[in-house]
């Protein structure tokens, strides 16, 4: 049995080593940039390294930061905490982030400008109704779109201090952001269904999800700082 003695900080590289890597892998993936169909999950791997190398070889190395796992996370934890306002908060800016994240996917009709234009300049119930059908072909139920709305309006309500005289023995408001909380939940499991199904197909859905849970697992320490 050979003992080698490991740095906590070699474990911590390891792990964001790791992370990283899916996340290239997953974002190459999600941009549309590999076409899975007819390929197995080792051949779209091995597409997908090759981009992987490929885009770091270039300078600058241009990179775009997926915040929506972790705001999914805060909703989740603020709601569990009962903590309504931050709930919906952090629910209405993931519908925000989702949204805008599925209409970049893939699209080469517009140049960079162009895209983050129309990101601006169209309001949300556009982008979640006639952008999406205009750009991907795709309609979304109407349930989940006022919900949607819904939950953002209650989030503006809250941000930007529009206050409404309430009964103080009243706890009316708080039943409405629960239940806009148990909306909102369905609705973002919804749209990660939808997303799934309508832009990874086959072997790319199974390896999307692969890919995902990598990036949570944790790398083992072997216990005395001994491994065998």
């Amino acid at each position: 049995m050979k003992t080698n003695f490991s740095s906590p900080i070699s474990k911590e590289i390891e792990q964001i080593g790791r992370e990283l890597i899916a996340m290239v892998y997953e974002a190459l993936l999600a941009d549309g940039q590999i076409n899975p169909d007819g390929k197995t999950e080792e051949q779209i791997m091995a597409k997908v390294r090759e981009a992987a190398l490929k885009w770091s070889k270039d300078r600058p190395m241009m990179w775009s930061t997926d915040f929506r796992q972790d705001l999914l996370n805060r909703a989740r934890s603020f709601k569990r905490r009962r903590n309504n306002h931050d709930a919906i908060l952090y629910y209405a800016t993931w519908f925000e982030h989702w949204i805008n994240g599925v209409l970049l996917r893939g699209l080469r009709s517009l140049d960079e400008r162009e895209s983050y234009q129309m990101i601006r300049d169209v309001g949300l119930r556009g982008k979640f109704s006639w952008l999406l059908a205009l750009v991907h072909e795709k309609r979304i139920p109407q349930r989940h779109v006022k919900t949607v709305l819904h939950v953002c309006d209650l989030r503006n309500e809250f941000v930007h201090h529009k206050y409404k005289l309430a009964d103080i023995d009243s706890d009316d408001e708080d039943k409405q952001l629960k239940c806009a909380q148990r909306s909102a939940e369905k609705t973002v499991r919804y749209l990660q269904r939808f997303e799934e199904q309508h832009f990874f197909r086959g072997s790319a859905r199974t390896l999307l999800r692969k890919l995902r849970n990598t990036k949570h697992e944790k790398v083992r320490r072997p216990r005395n700082g001994t491994r065998k």
